[in-house]
């Protein structure tokens, strides 16, 4: 099976980074379904059981968009040319590599290290994967190109 992501790849139509308020408003947009103890909770943003979790999220996405940390927490889009996560730079350089873990440090301090999977968990493997397209390829046809593809969506559109 091969599943194609369109996408734009022009210069011009980069991604804004996102902010922690814009995190927060997709969460109250969202058509999520959620129950805390039989209570169906409809703004999981001013819940008690997940507002200091989404807050705390919010302030990583500020930091990592805030214009003094820009060169830390990001790197170049090679498709778009705009400003995409560290996170997601697959590193061909020893200097890649610790812009990384310097990027990875910035998160990590934001939160004394105390809060797990934060957003940069799950882009870290998706340069991995997208690192190593011809393991993909084992799959068949258009795995590799699947999984490169969906990399490189997520990583510009900041998902």
């Amino acid at each position: 099976m091969s599943v194609t992501v369109s996408r734009k790849a022009e210069v011009n139509s980069a991604t804004p980074l996102r902010t922690g308020e814009s995190f927060l408003a997709d969460l109250r947009a969202s058509k999520r379904t959620i129950f805390v103890d039989g209570e169906r909770i409809s703004d999981p943003t001013s819940h008690p059981a997940f507002r200091n979790g989404a807050r705390t999220f919010a302030r990583l996405f500020d930091y990592a968009a805030a214009p003094e940390n820009r060169e830390r927490m990001t790197y170049t889009s090679p498709d778009t040319g705009g400003p995409v996560w560290r996170c997601y730079q697959i590193p061909r350089s020893h200097d890649d590599l610790r812009a990384k873990r310097l990027a990875a440090e910035g998160w990590a301090e934001q939160t004394f290290g105390l809060m797990g999977r934060t957003p940069d968990h799950v882009a870290n493997f998706f340069a991995g994967y997208a690192a190593k397209p011809q393991f993909f390829a084992k799959g068949g046809a258009g795995c590799a190109e699947n999984v490169v593809n969906f990399y490189k969506y997520i990583r510009d559109n900041h998902k």
